[in-house]
């Protein structure tokens, strides 16, 4: 039997489908939050019931921070679902997007990477100027935990 509380933090991140298509167990134990087996989940079918509840019963009881860290880690440069450019410094990404600009397809898609793990997609056409590029790599649209 699977822990399902040991797969929610990826369960969280949005990998639920990967996660549970890669499972080899039938059944999985939930506990609470003082360690009793609440219930258990049979297949894969009951899991993907179930496994909203548990991850807002999850959430409830982990302590989210209030503030998620927005430093820059990297930049990736994506055109057509192929990965072209890797950014280490704000500089590089800014002078990549001067240049590009003009000439990219509007789809093409810097994805900022920050120190938290958390990442976020923007279309180049979805910037009209290279302030909101620099916005855009500084400060981030992270949602805040409202919990």
């Amino acid at each position: 039997m699977t822990e399902i509380l040991d797969l929610l933090p990826d369960v969280a991140r949005g990998n639920l489908h990967r996660i549970l298509g890669s499972l080899t167990d039938k059944a999985f134990i939930v506990r609470s939050g003082d360690g009793d087996i609440k219930y258990t989940l049979s297949g894969r079918g009951d899991a993907l019931l179930h496994v909203l509840d548990v991850i807002s019963e999850y959430q409830l009881e982990e302590k989210i921070p209030a503030k998620r860290d927005v430093e820059l880690k990297y930049v990736e440069y994506w055109a057509g679902g192929t990965k072209i450019h890797t950014f280490k410094t704000e500089t590089d990404a800014l002078d990549h997007f001067k240049e590009a600009k003009p000439l990219a397809y509007g789809k093409n898609v810097y994805r900022a990477y920050r120190k938290d793990g958390m990442h976020e997609d923007r279309t180049i056409g979805g910037f009209k100027s290279s302030a909101k590029f620099e916005q855009f790599l500084s400060k981030p649209k992270l949602e805040e935990s409202s919990k």
